[in-house]
């Protein structure tokens, strides 16, 4: 089973005319409220291609945590280490989307993320055989060092790791991420972390920054696919592209949970990333939502 750790986050969606200037005003051609965060996309896109995914993180007894463990269910995303914790507010993001499909969020965290609970944590690493790790919770001292624990854990175990940065965390905690990136086996960016985390000028710079470390570097570059390198080769996997975008969240977090599915069956890299360019697809060319949005194998 593969395993992810992350923050469960309520995506509140609002599709705008434009995007004003600051201190003027737009209309709000529609609204909604769903599952998103990038570990619980991931999550739930894997839910859909395996059947059943294992999520380790925390939510609050309020009603976008009520609204988070249903969706989640839904998918396909075993809930048995998704703790409740009474008093606390579950995270949410308010996403702006523009007509084009591009995104500006404004987030509102969750104030512990994650439970801290040892136990737990070995009962959750002994039930996995892939440890996946969305960057946000290296924002916090505190969540750093239950996911240094978990890691370990894994590592212990010989369980292959993967690791996506987000945009957040690279601006934020960049030697947290580098140091995450040091244990890991493979590392998930796209092309915007990549240059902030590395301080360079063009995807092939970072990536040879990174060559020191051991993971295989999977950059997701949008409508060009992506682009895969470890210490020997460098293989660039192209995509179809979408007709039309409707509304990019989400699409790098099924990007991951297609490349982790094929990683998981011993596929080729090459193989790996042509199903995450095809989750991604499947994202930017509906209307839905990841939780609306039943994925499937091409």
């Amino acid at each position: 089973m593969i395993g992810i750790v992350g923050d469960v986050m309520i995506d509140q969606l609002a599709m705008i005319r434009d995007y004003p200037e600051e201190g003027s005003e737009t209309i709000i051609r529609s609204y909604m409220p769903r599952l998103g965060g990038s570990a619980c996309n991931t999550a739930m896109v894997l839910g859909d291609l395996t059947g059943r995914s294992l999520l380790f993180s925390q939510i609050g007894d309020d009603e976008n945590g009520r609204l988070a463990m249903d969706a989640l269910k839904r998918k396909g995303v075993a809930t048995d280490y998704v703790s409740v914790n009474t008093g606390m507010e579950t995270g949410f993001i308010i996403i702006m989307v523009s007509p084009d499909g591009s995104r500006t969020m404004f987030s509102r965290r969750p104030r512990y993320p994650l439970p801290d609970d040892e136990a737990a944590e070995r009962r959750f690493v002994s039930l996995i055989d892939f440890l996946h790790l969305s960057g946000y919770v290296f924002l916090e001292e505190r969540e750093r060092a239950i996911c240094e624990r978990i890691i370990d854990k894994a590592i212990q175990k010989g369980l292959p790791i993967s690791l996506d940065p987000g945009i957040s965390p690279v601006k934020q905690v960049p030697q947290a991420v580098l140091s995450a990136i040091g244990r890991a086996s493979y590392f998930l960016p796209n092309e915007k972390e990549l240059l902030i985390l590395t301080q360079t000028q063009n995807v092939l710079s970072g990536i040879d920054s990174l060559s020191p470390r051991k993971a295989v570097v999977v950059v997701k570059c949008g409508e060009n696919g992506c682009l895969i390198a470890d210490h020997k080769t460098s293989l660039r996997v192209s995509s179809a592209k979408a007709v039309a975008t409707n509304n990019s969240t989400g699409a790098g977090d099924a990007f991951n949970a297609g490349f982790i599915y094929g990683l998981s069956r011993q596929w080729s890299h090459e193989a790996c990333g042509r199903l995450g360019n095809h989750m991604g697809l499947q994202v930017v060319s509906s209307p839905k939502g990841i939780a609306e949005t039943t994925f499937c194998l091409p």
